[in-house]
């Protein structure tokens, strides 16, 4: 089944989602970039990590200074999904109408859907990965509308050949890929770096936390020649295997084929 995207937004009056066009051009989240966004898989009429997302989203708006969503909006988002076909849903919560630098008092919640193929199988092969640097100071923190740098490294990767872009600082230590989390394999540990400044919080990198044993610590590039494994991870793809990053090649990943199967069958069909 093929159909166009289609948008809503949330109508705290009547508390549902109803369509619309899209974003007013008033809205800073349009003029300034001022929003906060998830990402959500749709399967069967399921939201993937909801719950997760949910939090998430809070965390941001907490993070950003905007007020929170309205409480039901993950159920009554539901409610507007039924019949769609398996793809994407972004949630933007923007900062609404005003000055760049006037309160965010009147924020405005949009769902826009995007009909895709969401993995059900570990992909055969892998990606490859080129290092981007970039400024710290500039990574966001938060999913937002400060995409510039993930949107270039990703065009730049593309441009060379490769299917991703690991994020590094000028001094070497990894941040994330540009779409996505991280996660490598060193001496049998599954490592990736804490959240912050170019690392933000995925809600597939959350599932993981919360479901096998990952340590949060930086990670310099030249620790990858002791990696057997490494992959990305995002709504999207799920869990991505990289079997090259810049120079260095990685085994077969088997252990993350595991991690992948545990989640195909928690999260993707649902069998939790």
């Amino acid at each position: 089944m093929s159909i166009p995207g289609a948008a809503w937004c949330y109508d705290s009056q009547c508390g549902a989602f109803v369509p619309c066009g899209g974003v007013p051009v008033s809205d800073r989240g349009f003029r300034f970039g001022m929003h906060v966004f998830e990402t959500i898989a749709l399967r069967r009429g399921r939201l993937l990590l909801g719950q997760i997302h949910f939090d998430l989203l809070d965390r941001a708006c907490d993070a950003t200074g905007f007020p929170p969503p309205h409480r039901s909006w993950l159920a009554d988002l539901a409610n507007v999904l039924v019949g769609l076909p398996d793809g994407i849903v972004r949630i933007f919560q923007t900062a609404g109408d005003g000055t760049p630098s006037a309160p965010v008092a009147v924020p405005r919640l949009f769902a826009f859907f995007e009909p895709t193929e969401i993995p059900t199988a570990w992909p055969p092969g892998g990606g490859s990965a080129v290092f981007c640097e970039v400024p710290v100071d500039d990574a966001p923190w938060v999913k937002s509308g400060n995409y510039w740098h993930h949107v270039r490294a990703q065009q730049r990767a593309i441009d060379l050949n490769a299917t991703d872009a690991v994020f590094v600082t000028a001094d070497g230590w990894i941040l994330s890929a540009a779409m996505g989390n991280l996660f490598v394999r060193i001496e049998g540990d599954l490592i990736t770096p804490p959240c912050g400044p170019g690392v933000r919080p995925g809600a597939v990198r959350e599932w993981l936390l919360q479901n096998t044993t990952v340590i949060e610590r930086t990670l310099h590039r030249e620790e990858l020649s002791r990696a057997t494994e490494c992959f990305l991870t995002n709504s999207r793809v799920g869990l991505h295997p990289l079997i090259r990053v810049g120079d260095t090649v990685f085994p077969e990943p088997e252990g993350s084929r595991a991690l992948w199967l545990h989640y195909q069958r928690e999260i993707v069909d649902g069998c939790s």
